[in-house]
Order: structure tokens, then sequence, then C-alpha cells
């Protein structure tokens, strides 16, 4: 299978610190090179970047940084309709 790997190191309304380490500590583990002794076909397409924020508003309090995780979930979802065309996309977290 043909994969891509995309670092989403999203920290934004994270209750501790320390979410955004995820991807590299992944990568750092050697990812890529399992999924590739798998058989598997591997592409690493980087770590995406925060789109550019925009004021959202919400009545709920609960809610955390909703402009800055509205404005990752927008470059996801960018990355992943790029990343699936013809691959498996599999994103990093922390």
């Amino acid at each position: 299978m043909r994969c891509r790997i995309v670092g989403a190191p999203v920290q934004d309304g994270a209750g501790r610190m320390g979410c955004e380490m995820g991807p590299s500590a992944l990568r750092t583990a050697g990812l890529v090179s399992v999924l590739a002794e798998l058989g598997h076909q591997v592409e690493d397409w980087g770590t995406v970047e925060k789109a550019e924020g925009r004021a959202v508003v919400h009545g709920n309090l609960a809610l955390k940084a909703l402009p800055e995780i509205s404005a990752w979930t927008a470059a996801i979802a960018e990355t992943a309709y790029a990343a699936s065309r013809e691959a498996m996309p599999i994103f990093l977290g922390g």
C-alpha cells in the first residue's frame, strides 16, 4: 500500500503540554522504516502548518482555543484531501 505520513502537531486546546512533539517522536522511533519493512511504499509529507485563524465565537465556554482549532481543522482537511489522492494518508498527532 502507498502511504503518506503527515505530521499534525496540534497543541492548541490541549490540557497538557507536549502534544506538538508527537509527530517527531513517532518519526524518530522509526515509523517510516517499519512501514517500509512491512512492504508499504512510504512518503513523508512533512508537517501541516496551521492555517490563518479567523474569529470564531461560540456560546459554549468549555470550548478551548476555538479559532486555533478551526484553523488547524481547515489545514488538516486540505492536506488530507491532497494526500489521499492515490495513497493512504496517515496523520501523526500528539
